[in-house]
């Protein structure tokens, strides 16, 4: 049996009916425009990824999760890669050019979360 996959609406939809992402619900995560990436994510760990304030060490911790390492273990290489220019197309900066799998990847979940919270997901049944 396959998940239903039921679009959620942006937060300010949300923030205007009232609901709120569920912490114990998961969603599918996107980002990306040409190039799309996924993740599986629990409410509760799409809020830890994306808050006001530094989020680098919790979004450390979430690719540390057993279900959100296995996913990132699955992208390929060359679809991070897509996934990565498309991100920073325009992005002169070194930094962006150079980085590493592991920097795109922590990049990646990051944008999952913010996307999530500020646009779209995608809450699987």
């Amino acid at each position: 049996m396959s998940e239903k996959i039921v679009l959620i609406p942006s937060r300010d939809y949300l923030c205007d009916t009232g609901a709120e992402i569920e912490p114990e619900k998961k969603y599918l995560t996107e980002s990306g425009s040409s190039y799309v990436l996924e993740i599986k994510m629990t409410g509760a760990q799409i809020q830890t990824g994306y808050h006001s304030g530094p989020c680098d060490a919790d979004v450390a911790a979430l690719m540390e999760v057993p279900e959100i390492k296995s996913q990132l273990a699955e992208i390929s290489d060359k679809a991070l890669a897509d996934w990565w220019g498309d991100m920073f197309v325009d992005d002169t900066e070194e930094e962006h050019r150079n980085a590493d799998r592991k920097t795109r990847l922590a990049w990646l979940v990051f944008d999952c979360c913010a996307n999530a919270i500020d646009g779209y997901c995608y809450e699987t049944k």
